[in-house]
């Protein structure tokens, strides 16, 4: 049976990053990527294949959820057919993984494929602020073998410390990593995994959360994008791809940081970004005004 590596955690808590360091460091292993995206715009498949030979992307919802599981289904069904030293399944960032055992059983792949680990990445910034409003995050955290935290370049050791407490309260049985930049080690196929995992699929994604995206016609600049959607207090994340007069850019908003650097070749000027329902009227304006402006001579 060939193992499935699942990798989970909230938007922008750095599970691209996290991928692309195994693609690097692990080329001796055959590894299939599949991508889910939360939004119908892909942008982490583009990313991962500047490290990643075999990426498949499956963007539009979340596969637990039965809105993108025969998607899901038949995806992994066609890999099953290959032999992989191991699929990694990147989950996206609103999935809820307590279904993942239910998701396999009813699709009737887990007669071809065996969950080896889940793993979620935790963003020492979005969590605390987070896990009271989207159960998800907190779902997420529990259904984990081995919790990331990520960034911890970017928070002081008191922040940190108080985070791991709190996922040892919410997980107990996990082991749970401090890692930079995704530098963590490739999980053993012959890992498996200790936590049920057999709750009901959900038969439609989370109302509390509004995805949107935006395709760029002209240039625009980082300093545009932060003062037109820096403003709009429910924006989650956004990523994506702008042109800046020079060339492509990447752009990434997590939550808490913008950055920006080099896109790779060939990507679509354009954003994918995701709110809270209750702004989704003030972030489809915002993304509005964006698109007026790369428009305009």
């Amino acid at each position: 049976m060939i193992p499935l590596i699942l990798v989970c955690g909230f938007l922008g808590s750095g599970k691209t990053t996290l991928l692309r360091h195994w693609a690097r460091t692990a080329s001796d292993r055959n590894l299939v990527f599949v991508v889910n995206e939360f939004s119908s715009r892909d942008v982490d498949s583009e990313l991962l294949r500047q490290d990643a030979r075999d990426v498949l992307p499956l963007p539009g919802g979340s596969i637990f959820c039965r809105c993108l599981a025969a998607d899901f289904h038949r995806t992994m069904r066609n890999l099953a057919e290959g032999e992989w030293d191991a699929i990694v399944a990147e989950a996206s960032g609103v999935a809820d993984p307590s279904s993942t055992r239910t998701l396999l059983a009813e699709t009737g792949l887990d007669r071809r494929i065996r969950l080896a680990e889940v793993l979620c990445v935790v963003d020492p910034a979005t969590f605390p602020k987070l896990r009271s409003t989207l159960p998800a995050v907190v779902s997420q955290v529990a259904s984990a073998d081995r919790i990331v935290v990520g960034k911890t370049d970017l928070h002081p050791r008191e922040t940190l410390s108080s985070l791991v407490e709190e996922l040892r309260r919410i997980n107990p049985a996990a082991n749970i990593l401090l890692a930079e930049h995704g530098r963590v080690p490739l999980p053993e196929s012959a890992c498996s995994p200790t936590q049920r995992l057999d709750a009901p699929l959900p038969e439609h994604p989370d109302a509390a959360l509004v995805r949107f995206e935006a395709r760029l016609v002209g240039p625009t600049s980082l300093e545009a994008l932060r003062r037109e959607l820096g403003r709009v207090p429910g924006l989650l994340r956004l990523k994506g791809f702008f042109h800046d007069g020079a060339g492509l850019r990447t752009v990434d908003f997590d939550g808490e940081r913008w950055t920006e650097r080099e896109a790779p070749p060939g990507a679509t000027p354009s954003l994918a970004a995701i709110g809270l329902s209750e702004f989704g009227d003030d972030l489809r304006r915002a993304l509005a005004r964006v698109i007026q402006n790369t428009s305009e001579p």
